[in-house]
């Protein structure tokens, strides 16, 4: 099981303030918050992934939200930090911090039902590799997230056609 500890920090959705994320370190996830027809004033819009570059690049093409129904007015944006005994031992070059982003979104989305986000909306979490378990703590400012979320609640190992939940 990897603890993945992920702090939040909210923005004024725009490209000013975007622009403002261009560090080196401005990379991990973020959310997008607006008005939508059918989940309100404020709807969690997208999660997404800047992995590997920092928030003002993946942002800056992130702005369809303005010509859709959505409104968008708020970003918050999520940096994974090592807090752990385990993560003090683990190396985190870039892939390490790549792999963690990446699992993290997954399980966010499968966790949360948001309105734009097309992939990892539906289905459970492929977990038949035993290192990608992961457990997320949302901290600060996380929005609609839940403070918590595990990979283990959303597994095939124990919620599958066969074997529904109700079963259990």
């Amino acid at each position: 099981m990897i603890i993945v500890n992920i702090v939040w920090e909210n923005y004024v959705y725009s490209k000013t303030e975007i622009q403002k994320l261009s560090k080196p370190t401005d990379f991990g996830l973020y959310q997008i918050y607006g008005r939508h027809p059918a989940y309100g004033k404020n709807a969690l819009l997208y999660i997404g992934q800047a992995n590997a570059q920092s928030f003002a690049i993946r942002l800056k093409n992130r702005f369809e939200f303005e010509e859709s129904s959505a409104y968008p007015h708020t970003l918050r944006v999520g940096r994974i930090v090592k807090s752990t005994e385990l993560d003090k031992q683990l190396e985190w070059d870039e892939s390490r911090w790549n792999e963690m982003i990446t699992l993290s979104e997954k399980l966010l989305l499968l966790s949360h039902a948001t309105a734009f986000n097309k992939q990892g909306n539906s289905g459970l979490y492929d977990d038949t590799d035993e290192s990608k378990n992961i457990h997320i703590f949302n901290w600060e400012d996380y929005g609609d997230l839940l403070p918590e979320v595990s990979s283990y609640r959303y597994s095939y190992k124990y919620r599958t056609y066969e074997n529904p939940l109700s079963s259990l």
